[in-house]
């Protein structure tokens, strides 16, 4: 896939990054239910809850996390993740 339809994501603990790369769409558990974002979505700040964070990077390989609360923000095609606790999900 082509920039174009890809975005810059990070995904940072406070003690490490967790994911830093390119993405076509990740499915974020929002505070108040799930919200999916993709390639040129429009700028938002949101608070993330609990529940399971998956991210489609550019090869179609899906990343899973368990995620423990984090804050979540859009813009100008980056999307970066702050995570309050989150861990690998095989599979």
């Amino acid at each position: 896939m082509s920039g174009e339809s890809s975005f810059d994501l990070s995904i940072i603990a406070h003690d490490r990054i967790v994911f830093e790369g390119k993405a076509t769409s990740i499915v974020a558990p929002g505070a108040y239910g799930y919200l999916g974002v993709m390639a040129r979505h429009r700028p938002m700040i949101a608070s993330l809850g609990r529940g399971t964070l998956t991210v489609l990077d550019e090869s179609g390989h899906a990343g899973r996390w368990a995620l423990n609360q984090g804050v979540m923000e859009v813009v100008a095609n980056t999307v970066t993740i702050l995570a309050e606790d989150i861990q690998s999900v095989s599979g």
